[in-house]
């Protein structure tokens, strides 16, 4: 079972090395992110709550491009024992291919 969220994600950042503990090469992804979720308050009014943190990114989609997208993430176990969310899907929302941007961009000079 997976849980849904619409997230700006500003840039993904990659780190490689080996482990000191167990001498295995590794890999990590992570998503520098916004997210906004609206939020009801004790009055029933509803405001938007800003977010901005960090996010794992399964190994598949370190290659993506910042922008908007309904995100999919499962739970995983970190090796220090800890429940942690990982992105394990994304659909892009509003996003224009990048010819047509070209174009846009072009036609307003």
């Amino acid at each position: 079972m997976s849980n849904t969220q619409k997230l700006t994600i500003i840039a993904i950042n990659s780190r490689n090395g080996v482990s000191a503990k167990t001498g295995r090469p590794y890999s990590m992804h992570e998503a520098q992110c916004i997210l906004t979720e609206e939020v009801v308050d004790a009055t029933g009014a509803t405001a938007a709550q800003v977010k901005v943190g960090r996010v794992n990114v399964a190994d598949e989609l370190k290659d993506t491009t910042p922008g908007d997208y309904l995100a999919d993430y499962k739970l995983f176990v970190s090796r220090d024992g800890e429940l942690v969310a990982r992105i394990v899907g994304l659909k892009a929302l509003n996003m224009r291919p990048a010819a047509n941007a070209q174009k846009a961009q072009a036609a307003a000079s």
